[in-house]
């Protein structure tokens, strides 16, 4: 209820999107949506991954990565918005909702951000609907099954975990975490209870989750295309030998085992513009987003690639601006994506045309 899923789907043999409604399934053919160019596309932007940063070819990059918007927009997104009667935008406060769910190789593909990103253009997805995404029906369907509301009264109490990891072992230094988490407090506001917890080991920030609604994690991850319950958080421990810190990795798998119900809301922040082992837009780029609302979270909010540390604080803090914790709101599920979509906007609203500032940032869940 309240949106719409759209199941899509490229291979050789046809492409097509399913659309799903509280009133009907209805099949949607992609004539000239290509597996092949599908492909190509992502084996270039995945190519950018081991390469070293600089400002030219960032602009270099960015300008491809418009084109692959553009692209994905014209030939797959205009298509399905204009079948389910989203061809112009309503207003900001009115836009509907679309769940993606991708199959095969549109498992990876940017939905949300396709479209032209000029000034003041409304030929793309963001300016037509609040986009999320689920791994699967499957998971949709159970998110959406867990409590419909987080909490409820004239002003709610929330209890906000977050563990910030500015440095990681083996991995490089993130400046901005702890910018992050000031932000975060000073967004969420003294009335709610926040425990923060830095440069802590994995058993701990676990038994820490199972008191808390709200988790948000500002440091690296690390997924595993294989098995996707192996993707993790990484956190740090003393080498018993050495004594020196070591990884200290927090698994989807370890949220499994554990026992407790898990929170309403997960906000997996990678702040760092370190090239890692973060691929652009690879498929097992959404695997730790997607691994946390299988586990049982009923929100995940990730990121597709790293993050400048500027915007890394920006979004974190209009996040919770907009969640409305400071006015004592009910944090309902249509809340959480609303929410993400507006911290996003107020970036994107000063730099459009730079995608790869602004689109990492994904909504998966209720």
């Amino acid at each position: 209820a309240g949106g719409t899923i759209v199941v899509v789907n490229a291979s050789t043999v046809r492409s097509d999107a399913l659309v799903i409604t509280s009133q009907a399934i209805r099949l949607i053919r992609l004539r000239n949506f290509d597996v092949t160019k599908v492909r190509e596309w992502l084996v270039e932007i995945r190519s950018w991954s081991s390469e070293p940063r600089n400002p030219e070819r960032f602009g270099r990059q960015n300008t491809r990565y418009r084109a692959f918007l553009v692209w994905l927009w014209k030939n797959c997104v205009r298509d399905i918005l204009k079948e389910i009667g989203y061809s112009t935008p309503p207003s900001t406060t009115d836009r509907p909702r679309i769940w993606w769910v991708g199959t095969g190789v549109a498992s990876s593909l940017p939905f949300h951000a396709a479209g032209t990103h000029s000034q003041g253009s409304t030929s793309n997805t963001f300016s037509r609907a609040i986009s999320s995404y689920a791994p699967t029906l499957r998971a949709l369907i159970h998110a959406k099954g867990r409590a419909t509301e987080f909490l409820t009264g004239s002003r709610p109490k929330h209890n906000l975990l977050l563990a910030t990891m500015e440095t990681t072992p083996g991995f490089r230094r993130l400046y901005g975490a702890l910018a992050e988490a000031d932000a975060v407090q000073e967004a969420v506001g003294v009335e709610h209870r926040i425990t923060h917890r830095k440069q802590q080991n994995a058993e701990a920030v676990l038994r820490l989750m199972s008191s808390h609604d709200i988790f948000h994690f500002a440091g690296h991850g690390d997924s595993d295309p294989a098995d996707p319950s192996g993707s993790c958080i990484i956190l740090e421990k003393a080498d018993p030998t050495s004594h020196l810190a070591v990884e200290d990795p927090l698994c989807v798998r370890d949220l499994f085992e554990a026992d407790f119900q898990p929170a309403f809301l997960a906000f997996l922040s990678a702040c760092s513009t370190a090239e890692n082992q973060h691929h652009l837009l690879a498929d097992e780029s959404i695997h730790l987003v997607s691994g946390f609302l299988v586990a049982g979270f009923r929100h995940v909010v990730g990121c597709l690639w790293p993050s400048s540390d500027e915007v890394c604080v920006q979004v974190a803090r209009e996040f919770y601006r907009a969640l409305g914790l400071q006015d004592g709101k009910e944090v309902r599920d249509e809340t959480v994506a609303r929410a993400l979509h507006a911290a996003v906007e107020k970036v994107r609203a000063t730099r459009p045309h730079h995608p790869l500032l602004w689109a990492q940032y994904v909504h998966v869940g209720a």
